[in-house]
């Protein structure tokens, strides 16, 4: 019998929730993504509702303590797919560390004479943040290898 999705969601967050040994196939990673993008909406929607109502910096807090919250489960079962594809999960470091390093050498050029040369190397590091970005992404569509 096939089991509800949401049995993959709450096994995740109770037995695997900050796990990077082992694997997940595919089924179990798009599901989890899935609820999370929907929980997000919901979240959203409610920090909507507060900030009409209440406050607006309560409403951000909702999202903000949601995203946290759900930041180390989503990378442990993203290094965990990856690891499923015989990959070394190291390769979800790439694009944040590029992300970093492009807008490191923003804030750097900003303060500094040579303004040109930074603003080249923040446009080549967004450029392969967003390339390792989509081979990261193209990691986790890959089929399971045994």
């Amino acid at each position: 019998m096939e089991r509800f999705f949401l049995d993959y969601f709450i096994n995740i967050l109770v037995n695997h929730f900050a796990d990077f040994r082992g694997k997940s196939d595919r089924k179990q990673f798009w599901l989890f993504l899935l609820i999370v993008f929907a929980l997000s909406i919901i979240a959203a929607a409610a920090a909507f509702f507060v900030s009409g109502f209440i406050d607006g910096s309560i409403g951000q807090l909702i999202v903000w303590l949601f995203g946290l919250s759900m930041l180390l489960p989503v990378l442990s079962i993203a290094a965990r797919r990856i690891r499923d594809t015989k990959r070394s999960p190291y390769f979800l470091i790439a694009p944040f560390a590029c992300f970093l390093l492009a807008y490191t050498s923003l804030y750097v050029g900003y303060f500094v004479e040579l303004k040109e040369l930074f603003y080249k190397l923040f446009l080549a590091m967004s450029g392969l943040s967003v390339l390792s970005a989509v081979y990261v992404i193209i990691l986790f569509f890959l089929p399971s290898k045994n």
